[in-house]
């Protein structure tokens, strides 16, 4: 019983919860959802190729305006 109450709080801390109708995410997800590193992350952020907050020094990402500049910088490969 007890390991699998440790799971689900586990489970329960990877969720993301919406902010004001917006999902966030932290730098860690958003490297390992995009597969980059935190200095590509951190590039990104520079030349504002992604948009983010700062809330207490930790730095999130809405998931809606993530999923908007993969789809604006889409390319097909098929022709």
């Amino acid at each position: 019983m007890l390991r699998k109450c440790s799971k689900e709080i586990l489970e329960f801390q990877n969720l993301q919860v919406p902010v004001a109708n917006e999902v966030y995410m932290t730098g860690e997800q958003v490297c390992s959802m995009l597969h980059i590193s935190s200095r590509t992350l951190q590039k990104l952020q520079d030349e504002k190729g992604i948009a983010y907050t700062v809330i207490g020094g930790k730095f999130l990402y809405p998931l809606s305006k993530l999923q908007s500049v993969l789809e604006k910088n889409y390319r097909s490969y098929l022709r």
